[in-house]
């Protein structure tokens, strides 16, 4: 998160009782910036500028604390001329897609991101070779 309580509706709803919570955010943010916090080199939403960054596949959960956030990152990609495909899988929490084997929308949106990643590459090389 761009701070550890972002004015965002899924932030506020799924803060507890949904796999992340705000505590454990809390947490990760001290363990990853430590005691000198610099949102705009850590967090993507608290950089100025995105131009130039690669293609981008942002893939959310509906019950993630995280999930307008994330939301927002795509729109601002593409605001920014970076192609970014974005979905928000019904009914997920965080760390969903790593769950392959307890749920049928986790493995659709891995089989996803696999042909996405795919797509992109054999695009590039259809490129290279001519």
């Amino acid at each position: 998160t761009a701070h550890y309580d972002p004015p965002t509706p899924s932030y506020a709803e799924f803060a507890e009782g949904y796999f992340l919570t705000r505590d454990s955010m809390h947490w990760f943010i001290d363990q990853y910036l430590g005691a000198t916090p610099s949102p705009a080199e850590a967090f993507p939403l608290a950089a100025a500028d995105l131009h130039g960054l690669p293609p981008a596949l942002v893939l959310t959960a509906e019950c993630d604390p995280l999930r307008d956030e994330g939301q927002a990152y795509a729109h601002r990609l593409r605001a920014s001329g970076v192609a970014c495909a974005y979905r928000c899988v019904d009914g997920m929490v965080h760390g969903f897609i790593a769950q392959t084997d307890l749920h049928t929308q986790a493995q659709e949106a891995m089989r996803g991101a696999c042909e996405w990643i795919r797509a992109l590459h054999l695009d590039r090389w259809a490129v290279a070779d001519r």
